[in-house]
């Protein structure tokens, strides 16, 4: 076997790898994106809600107990935290 066909074969099997690992990816950074996305939702709503635009029928009390500063923070870094983990190598 030659240098260039040894090159093309550990080419081929570099981005058979990459495409392996960028499959693995793709639910991760969906769940990722909409953790992150809601959770900055929520802190947007609740501030506007403590500006006094009170738009939502819900009293401000229940807002703060389900949809205050804990539940966006803990989605933003639950999307965070799931998006700095690496994937598992399985051989």
């Amino acid at each position: 076997m030659s240098a260039a066909e040894a090159a093309a074969r550990e080419r081929a099997q570099m981005q058979r790898e990459i495409a392996r690992q960028l499959r693995g990816w793709t639910w991760r950074k969906v769940v990722v994106y909409a953790l992150v996305i809601v959770g900055a939702l929520i802190v947007i709503n609740h501030t506007l809600m403590h500006m006094g635009l009170d738009w939502m029928p819900m009293s401000q009390g229940r807002q703060d107990l389900f949809a205050g500063w804990p539940l966006g923070g803990v989605l933003v870094l639950a999307g965070f935290v799931i998006g700095g983990q690496t994937p598992s190598a399985t051989k």
